[in-house]
């Protein structure tokens, strides 16, 4: 009987260690089990040098992704997941939490490829060497890094052979004397580079004129694409390239082959300057618009449906200054016709809206063109299009706009006026026109004029007219002591006087 009770006391004691395992095993896989899923089902990426990959991924307990890269110098990858290929060769990157790192591992593979340089364009250069120069010459590069890269990141410049052409850290080229030699470009610590051969004489032949050809078009509507067409004088000279420039890229830009996409309406010049740097030219073009930027559905959504009065003005800030009493105290469509391409002009006309709860849109017709007033010669029939298309949108209770004298004397004030005034003409609109009220210089104002405005409303057209903080200064110096006066006119008995 002992021995029976010995064994049964030893078959007992393994029994429990076994549940002690099992149970201490099940434990450390639940607690350490993997909860982090990738959006994308992947073990292996291939990228290309430069190119970047956004990694996805979620943890079922929601917390913070954490992402390593195993080699950093082939790929790194930042907080968010976005991979970015530095370097030919493989690594890994590993996603986890803080509670449990490296649950999921993805392997990176960049392929090395000859000739395979700087593909993504990282390395911005914005003077590229010309194939040839004469000896003594000086050249800066004027290189930077793409933003993908961090702070610490830097450019490497070197040369073939420095006795024939030497490069500084800061991307400045010396020619020494005559020959050849390679110029690299190369993000530190990366494969990512760019390569230029470059020939020295003692003398080369320079291009002394660049010729526009006579037959090339000077007005383009928006959208249409052209070619440039230049020649260069003499023509054996021995570098006939030629880098071109816009004056104003958003209204129509250019590329190093000189093709042309009109943008916006507006004036440009187009810069061409010979790439050996000796002769320059500029050629003037007008963007034109016939069509109009509006349509039904734009109006529509912009809230048109919800106004039964209708203001016209010519730029940002002509709305809230002639007319904010009326704005804050009525229900407005306020079409302005200029600026929708400058950012912070347009976010100021939308934020004025907001404050008086009015609506409205703003189009891209140009205003300051090279720092000088546009004359609209080219959009005028644009303009027209827009005005027209709102007119019989709907019928209108009033239809306001500047005077005919522009109040300041403005010529776009008085184009937005003319245009108003023939368009509501011919939609027999006219005796529901009213012009915005006279204007007065500063210490100009008649002592007898007295305020149309309550003081209550005052008060808040102040406010209004500081959400123009672009144009403060100008207010504050020009403007400002038309706030309280709001005097508008029928314009069947309005007079310039």
């Amino acid at each position: 009987m002992k021995r029976n009770k010995k064994k049964l006391n030893t078959y007992h004691v393994l029994t429990l260690i076994v549940i002690i395992l099992t149970i201490f095993i099940i434990g450390h896989v639940v607690i350490n089990k993997n909860t982090i899923y990738l959006a994308e089902n992947l073990d292996n990426i291939n990228l290309e040098l430069g190119e970047e990959y956004q990694l996805r991924a979620v943890d079922e307990n929601n917390e913070v992704i954490i992402y390593e890269s195993k080699d950093p110098t082939i790929a790194s990858v930042d907080e968010n997941g976005k991979i970015f290929a530095r370097k030919s060769g493989k690594t890994f990157i590993y996603v986890g939490t803080q509670n449990k790192m490296k649950q999921k591992k993805v392997g990176v593979n960049i392929p090395y490829k000859k000739n395979d340089f700087d593909k993504y364009q990282r390395i911005h250069v914005k003077n590229k060497p010309n194939l040839k120069f004469e000896v003594n010459t000086v050249y800066d590069l004027d290189a930077s890094i793409d933003e993908s890269f961090s702070k610490g990141d830097r450019l490497i410049y070197s040369s073939s052979n420095t006795n024939i052409a030497s490069i500084d850290d800061s991307g400045k080229l010396k020619m020494l004397r005559e020959g050849v030699a390679k110029i690299t470009v190369q993000i530190e610590n990366t494969d990512i580079k760019e390569e230029y051969d470059i020939h020295i004489f003692n003398k080369i032949k320079k291009v002394q004129k660049i010729i526009v050809n006579k037959n090339q078009k000077n007005i383009l509507e928006v959208g249409d694409k052209m070619n440039l067409n230049v020649s260069v004088f003499p023509e054996d000279a021995d570098n006939k390239g030629v880098k071109f420039s816009s004056s104003e890229s958003t209204i129509a830009s250019i590329n190093e082959k000189g093709e042309i996409k009109a943008i916006r309406p507006g004036i440009t010049i187009i810069n061409m300057i010979s790439e050996d740097g000796n002769t320059k030219e500029k050629f003037k073009l007008n963007i034109s618009r016939k069509k109009a930027y509006l349509t039904n559905e734009i109006l529509k959504t912009a809230g048109i449906d919800e106004c039964n009065k209708v203001m016209f003005v010519a730029h940002p800030d002509d709305e809230s200054l002639w007319g904010g009493g009326h704005l804050l105290e009525d229900k407005y469509f306020v079409v302005c016709m200029t600026n929708e391409f400058n950012s912070v002009r347009k976010k100021e006309f939308y934020k004025a809206l907001e404050y008086t709860q009015d609506k409205g849109i703003i189009l891209p017709y140009p205003d300051l063109v090279n720092g000088n007033k546009s004359n609209w010669n080219h959009n005028k029939e644009g303009v027209k299009e827009e005005v027209n298309l709102v007119l019989s949108y709907k019928p209108w209770d009033e239809i306001v706009t500047h005077s005919p004298r522009g109040e300041t004397g403005h010529r776009h004030h008085k184009f937005v006026s003319q245009i108003v005034t023939s368009s509501v003409k011919n939609n027999n609109l006219y005796d529901k026109l009213l012009y915005f009220g006279k204007f007065y210089e500063k210490n100009e104002v008649p002592s007898s004029l007295e305020s149309n405005l309550k003081q209550e409303i005052i008060d808040k057209k102040y406010k209004l007219l500081d959400i123009y903080a672009a144009e403060k200064k100008s207010i504050e110096a020009f403007w400002k002591q038309m706030v309280p006066f709001e005097y508008w006119k029928k314009a069947v008995v309005w007079k310039d006087n």
